[in-house]
């Protein structure tokens, strides 16, 4: 009984709060939920650097 509530709440979940993302462009999802790409490019260069280092 408390699988079947807890799917039945995971579904509705999905479905109201989830951003639907069928045709929309990565640049498009990040506008929508606030992401500065400047600052993801910034992130995902640290974490190059980081893993440079460390494989060193």
């Amino acid at each position: 009984m408390f699988s079947s509530a807890m799917m039945a709440l995971q579904f509705f979940v999905v479905l109201f709060i989830y951003p639907e993302t069928k045709g929309i462009t990565l640049e498009q999802m990040q506008r929508r939920l606030g992401i500065d790409s400047e600052a993801q490019t910034l992130l995902a260069n640290e974490g190059l650097a980081m893993r440079r280092k460390s494989s060193l």
